[in-house]
This record gives C-alpha cells, sequence and structure tokens, in this order.
C-alpha cells in the first residue's frame, strides 16, 4: 500500500486504536477455546473531505502474541479500497518469517446507516485442527471458513487509518459504537476484561469501554474530539 506523510495523527499517516482482550492471560477464565465473538455496530457516514485515506473498522480474533506463525480472522468494514464508498469483506491474514499471505471473500458495498453484525465462530476442534467461520450475518458472501492448527486467544476491536492527512479524513460521525456484544468460551458467554490502546493523535480519536465492567459493555470508536 502507498502512503504519504500526514499530519493528523502528529505527523503520521497511520492511527492505529485498540481494545484488546486475552484469553490465555485472563486466570479467571475456562482454558477452553473462544467459540463466538459477536457484534453489532452501524456503517457511520462518509468523511467529509476524501482523499487517499483507507479506513478500516473491525473486531477479530488473532493468534497468541507469542507465536512467530499467526492468524488474524475478522469481517471487516472498509473506507478507500473499492472507490470513495464503505464495503464489508470477510477476511484471513496469516504471518510467518516467509512474509504474509491475505483471503478476502468478493467486497460489498453498503451505506451509512446499515446495520451490521459481525459474527465469528468456531465450527469444530480436533487432532488440532481448528475450523472457524467469519460473516457478517446477513451477507453471505462475506462468509470465509478458515483452518488452522492453533486456537485463536485473542480477541479484540480495531480501527486503523492510512493516509490521513486532516482529521475531516475520519468519519463524518460521532463514533460507531459495538453493542450485543457476546465472547463465549467453550459455548458459555463470559466478560471480557478490555486492554485499551489509544495511539495518541491530533483529532482526539480514542476507544473507550461503557459501561466499564459490565457484560453487556459498549465499545465505542469516538473520530474527533470536537463531536
Amino acid at each position: 500500500m502507498s502512503v504519504k506523510q500526514g499530519a493528523a495523527f502528529g505527523g503520521l499517516n497511520h492511527c492505529q486504536l485498540v481494545a484488546i482482550w486475552d484469553k490465555s492471560a485472563d486466570k479467571g477464565c475456562s482454558q477452553g477455546p473462544i467459540t463466538r465473538f459477536s457484534s453489532t455496530f452501524e456503517v457511520p457516514l462518509p468523511p467529509s473531505v476524501n482523499g487517499q485515506q483507507h479506513l478500516f473498522i473491525f473486531n477479530g480474533l488473532q493468534s497468541p502474541s507469542a507465536r512467530s506463525d499467526r492468524a488474524n480472522i475478522c469481517p471487516v468494514l472498509r473506507w478507500g479500497i473499492d472507490g470513495q464508498e464503505w464495503s464489508i469483506v470477510g477476511s484471513y491474514v496469516a504471518q510467518s518469517g516467509n512474509g504474509e499471505a491475505a483471503v478476502a471473500s468478493k467486497p460489498l458495498l453498503v451505506k451509512p446507516g446499515d446495520r451490521l453484525s459481525s459474527v465469528i465462530e468456531l465450527q469444530s476442534r480436533e487432532n488440532n485442527r481448528y475450523i472457524y467461520t467469519l460473516r457478517f450475518d446477513s451477507f453471505d458472501s462475506t462468509s470465509l471458513t478458515v483452518m488452522l492448527d492453533h486456537e485463536l486467544s485473542l480477541a479484540g476491536f480495531a480501527f486503523e487509518a492510512f493516509n490521513i492527512n486532516e482529521c475531516m479524513n475520519l468519519p463524518n460521525y460521532s463514533s460507531t459504537i459495538f453493542n450485543s456484544i457476546t465472547i463465549e468460551v467453550e459455548n458459555e458467554r463470559i466478560m471480557p476484561s478490555w486492554s485499551i490502546h489509544n495511539q495518541v493523535n491530533r483529532c482526539g480519536a480514542k476507544i473507550i469501554v461503557e459501561p466499564a465492567g459490565d457484560v453487556d459493555a459498549n465499545v465505542i470508536f469516538q473520530y474527533r474530539q470536537d463531536r
């Protein structure tokens, strides 16, 4: 991806805001695998100023951070990849010492205000083979099935922005709210303790969790401090 230097994020062209739950580090959680990770959110308004920005909004599962070969699976809402439009895809990215490989479903255009339900499920595990499916509900073309030789134990939400030159390159929305969040371990719903990583930026973009410590908490991407 070709990028140019931007000013909005303190001289960085790239901003990443992340909320992560590491199941393997949660001593109060079952040792079984994550069997479901789902959430619902609304497609935001497009940026009021269009440039070459690429925006990605998603929740996903990832390999343990200690592994050298890592996988990431997520249904993704994105802007700027398919023209100046919002589109959704199912995405699988594998990283190893040989580089990175990615697989994505055919993109499907969506409109501001559309409600999206992102679902990742562990369908089976046998003989160190884990079979995951991911999709946006009601959009069958976004579905992917992925077979791995290890469990995905990191769950997270992320907003990534590339080629940002001004805050108006971000969605023209106060925030994106992920609600109806469900994480199940061995098919039993649990309450994750989210670790928040907000990259310092001039726009005031950040992730917050409200109400904190609640099984029904929302994860919120706030795009600009002036909203």
